[in-house]
C-alpha cells in the first residue's frame, strides 16, 4: 500500500503463479476493507491489480485481497494497513517481512533422527498440530504399544491446546500503536518494495522469518539481496529504521550478509538460545527504562519466540536492552554520525511475542 496524496491510498498486488496448474489463473479479485477494529465489509470485485481508497483522516484502513476464477477463490493475502493522522507527528513505513509458514526444523544422522528441540515451526493462524516436544530420537527404538511408542515419541502436554502462528496481520498490530501516538503510516510487504521514500522512519517486522528447507529448495530468507539493496540505500541517505525478529543475525552468515548487518544495522551475531525465561530489561540511560516479558513457549494468545538471539554492537553502536536471566544483549541501537547518517534500533526477538507489546513498542 502507498499514500498518493493527503487523503488517498493505493493498494497494489501481484498474483501468485501456480507452477503445477496452468489453469490456476485469476480472472478477478475481491478486495475486503476493515475500518478501525470493525468488521470486514462484503468486498469489492475488481479486475485490475490495484485498488484506490479515498481515506478519511483518523480512520485506520486494513485491506486483504483474494484472487478468483471459475474454480473458486484463493486464500487471502496478508493484511496491509494504513492510517492518516488528523495532525500527524510524522510518517512511518511499516514493512512486513514475516511471510514464513513451515514445519519445524529437523535433524538426521546414522542413529538419531527427529525435530530439533525448541523448533516449533510456524503454523498458519492458530495451529493444532503441535502436541508436545519429542523426547525419543533413537531410530532403533521400535513401537511396542501406544504407551511405549519408541522412536518419535513426544510429550502430549499440548494436545488440547492451540498454538499461535503467523496471522499475517502484524502490520496492524504495529499500526494501532502508531495511530494512537499520532503518526500516519502505511504498510507493505517488505519483499515487494523496490525503493523507500516519503517517510520519516521504517518499521521492519521480521518475526520468525529465516531460511527454511522446503523440499529440494529453500525459502523465507530474512534479508534477501534485493531487500539488502533497498535498505542500504535508505540508510545511506540518512534514514531511521526499527527492525525486530528472532533470526535477524543467525540467518545472515556468509561474508556478504555479515557485512550488511555489521555496516548498516551495526550488530554482529553472538549466539542463539539467549534466553529461556523471556524477560527483557531496557537500559535506563538509553530508552525508557522498564522490564518486559515475552512468550517463549507455544500458547494460544501470542506468537512465541522460542529462540531469541544475542547480538553485539559494532563500533559506535551500543546495547540498549538485555535478557534478565542471562544478561546477554537483546537490542542494539546506532545513532548515526556525519559520515554514516542512518539510525537503527534492532531487537533480537519478536516484539509481537511481548506481553506488553504496546508499551515496549511505544517506548
Amino acid at each position: 500500500m502507498k499514500r498518493l496524496d493527503k487523503e488517498a491510498l493505493m493498494v497494489t498486488w501481484k498474483e501468485t503463479e501456480d507452477h503445477l496448474e496452468s489453469t490456476a489463473k485469476p480472472t478477478y479479485y475481491i478486495v475486503y476493507t476493515r475500518k478501525n477494529d470493525g468488521d470486514w465489509d462484503n468486498g469489492v470485485r475488481v479486475r485490475e491489480n490495484q485498488y484506490r481508497i479515498n481515506a478519511e483522516k483518523g480512520v485506520r484502513y486494513d485491506i486483504k485481497v483474494v484472487a478468483g476464477n471459475a474454480g473458486g477463490v484463493s486464500m487471502p493475502s496478508e493484511i496491509v494497513s494504513a492510517y492518516i493522522a488528523p495532525e500527524e507527528k510524522g510518517r512511518i513505513l511499516v514493512l512486513n517481512a514475516f511471510t514464513r509458514v513451515s514445519g519445524p526444523d529437523w535433524f538426521e544422522d546414522s542413529t538419531f533422527v527427529g525435530i530439533k528441540p525448541q523448533s516449533h515451526g510456524v503454523g498458519y493462524g492458530k495451529d493444532i498440530s503441535f502436541i508436545g516436544e519429542q523426547f525419543d530420537f533413537d531410530s532403533r527404538h521400535p513401537w511396542i504399544t501406544d504407551d511405549e511408542c519408541g522412536w518419535g515419541s513426544c510429550y502430549c502436554d499440548q494436545q488440547a491446546s492451540l498454538t499461535m502462528g503467523n496471522t499475517f496481520d502484524y502490520s496492524v498490530m504495529h499500526g494501532r500503536v502508531l495511530a494512537a501516538m499520532g503518526y500516519s503510516y502505511v504498510s507493505a510487504n517488505a519483499y515487494a518494495v523496490d525503493t523507500i521514500q516519503d517517510c520519516d522512519a521504517v518499521d521492519l517486522i521480521m518475526g520468525k522469518q529465516k531460511t527454511t528447507i522446503l523440499g529440494n529448495d529453500t525459502a523465507f530468507k530474512t534479508f534477501t539481496p534485493a531487500l539488502q539493496s533497498v535498505l542500504s540505500k535508505y540508510l545511506q541517505a540518512g534514514g531511521s529504521m526499527l527492525v525486530s525478529g528472532s533470526y535477524i543475525a543467525s540467518d545472515m552468515q556468509d561474508n556478504v550478509e555479515k557485512n550488511f548487518v555489521r555496516d548498516y544495522l551495526h550488530y554482529t551475531y553472538r549466539c542463539d538460545h539467549a534466553s529461556k525465561k523471556g524477560g527483557v530489561i531496557v537500559n535506563r540511560r538509553v530508552l525508557t527504562p522498564g522490564w518486559y516479558t515475552f512468550r517463549t513457549s507455544p500458547n494460544a494468545k501470542r506468537i512465541h519466540t522460542e529462540n531469541p538471539e544475542c547480538i553485539l554492537p559494532t563500533d559506535g553502536a551500543r546495547a540498549v536492552a538485555h535478557y534478565e536471566d542471562t544478561k546477554l544483549n537483546a537490542a542494539v541501537a546506532y545513532d548515526g554520525t556525519e559520515e554514516d547518517k542512518g539510525k537503527t534500533l534492532s531487537w533480537a526477538f519478536m516484539l509481537e511475542s511481548t506481553d506488553d507489546f504496546n508499551t515496549l513498542y511505544k517506548d
